[in-house]
């Protein structure tokens, strides 16, 4: 007994506008990602020209974030 596997052009239309709409937001996703990443990167260049490199005893969690930044960027 063989079994019909096919579907009707609504049916296809329906899950063509479908893969589309989940393209679109993934491309949208991926933009603010990138512009996330992109303001992340400048951030730290200015946190590494500010001296965030350099451990202050009274500060201590300064140092801890920028490493933290840095190790997610790699």
């Amino acid at each position: 007994m063989s079994e019909n596997n096919t579907v009707s052009m609504h049916e296809f239309l329906c899950m063509k506008q479908t893969a589309e709409s989940y393209m679109e937001l993934m491309d949208a996703h991926a933009k603010e990602l990138d512009r996330a990443m992109e303001l992340l990167r400048r951030a730290e260049v200015e946190m590494r020209y500010a001296g965030w490199t350099k451990y202050e005893s009274d500060n201590s969690a300064r140092n801890w974030v920028y490493e933290q930044i840095v190790r997610f960027l790699k």
